[in-house]
């Protein structure tokens, strides 16, 4: 994923960085609000994470990042 072009990759690992920082973030958040023990919790997290990451204008790496960090 970090092999990119040579003048890329600082901003590629910023946005790596970035997108699991975000997913772990909302991860966080919803599983304090409805508990880590139902299903409807995991479908919760990973709906919002994409949603802010998409409202955010997040970039493909960092939005495959916030979901896959959940």
């Amino acid at each position: 994923m970090l092999a990119q072009v040579r003048g890329q990759r600082t901003r590629r690992a910023v946005e790596v960085i970035l997108g699991v920082a975000g997913g772990v973030l909302v991860a966080d958040v919803v599983i304090q609000a409805l508990g880590p023990n139902n299903t409807w919790t995991i479908f919760t997290v990973i709906l919002l994470t994409l949603t802010v990451a998409v409202a955010v204008r997040a970039s493909a790496v960092a939005l495959v990042q916030a979901a896959v960090s959940v």
